[in-house]
């Protein structure tokens, strides 16, 4: 049954990138996206190990719907105390500080990619109001083109500010 988890875990970065390389910007920010995936897989495996547990799951969806107010309270306190405000936050008072520290990366990378998608996605909506029959390698470019260089410097600054709070993590 072990054989099968990696499965399991890859799923949800394949899917997200499978997602989010079907955008016509993914190309410019293709690495990004690639480094957030694997921050994903890596937390899912640190997470479930050999046992897919459903408390551990909602704590990973509850930490990314609470990550705002998670890190200002873990900013505010002692890193140590990050664990803690995981587990008040997600209702997963089993979860070990690793696993809570996991979570926490996870919900980190989720929203990280959100500011990407989000952007991609504004793009895309943006061009396709001007441009609807051209054939994709051709559309992909005229997004690019199209692409303020200003709100892409912001959407990547976003980005980093959403993986900062994990680079002092175990």
């Amino acid at each position: 049954m072990t054989d099968h988890h990696p499965i399991l875990h890859l799923a949800l970065s394949r899917g997200l990138l499978s997602y989010l390389s079907a955008q016509p910007l993914y190309d410019l920010c293709r690495e990004q996206v690639a480094d957030a995936c694997r921050l994903i897989d890596q937390c899912c495996l640190r997470i479930h190990g050999d046992d897919i547990n459903k408390d551990l799951a909602s704590m990973c969806i509850q930490t990314t719907i609470h990550e705002e107010t998670i890190f200002q309270y873990a900013s505010t306190d002692t890193k140590a105390r990050l664990a803690h405000w995981v587990r008040m936050y997600s209702n997963c008072y089993s979860a070990s500080e690793r696993d809570a520290h996991a979570g926490y990366i996870m919900a980190c990378a989720v929203k990280a990619l959100e500011t990407l998608a989000k952007w991609m996605q504004a793009a895309d909506q943006e061009a396709r109001s001007h441009a609807t029959d051209l054939p994709w390698d051709l559309y992909c470019e005229l997004v690019e083109m199209q692409v303020d260089p200003d709100e892409r410097i912001q959407t990547l600054d976003d980005y980093a500010l959403y993986l900062e709070p994990i680079t002092s993590l175990p």
